[in-house]
């Protein structure tokens, strides 16, 4: 069903693994989104690293697990 490329199962071990990392420190009330999340460069919070950082974040439960299954799904058709 899943036919997946080693690039894009590395994007979905990244893609969980920072999700659980966002969870772990929402528990101890840091938030990571002022770091990460993609902010207009006029705001003040822009960082040159947050171009590739907030593909990384996701809203929640349903958000992570739905873009999961399309990245498996379409992840290794579009890469070929």
């Amino acid at each position: 069903m899943f036919e997946s490329t080693p690039l894009v199962k590395r994007i979905f071990y990244l893609n969980v693994a920072s999700f659980i990392l966002t969870l772990i420190l929402a528990n101890l009330n840091i938030s990571i989104f002022n770091l990460f999340a993609l902010w207009s460069p006029e705001s003040g919070n822009f960082y040159f690293w947050q171009l590739i950082t907030h593909q990384f974040l996701h809203g929640g439960f349903f958000h992570i697990i739905f873009n999961m299954l399309a990245l498996l799904s379409l992840g290794g058709h579009v890469e070929n």
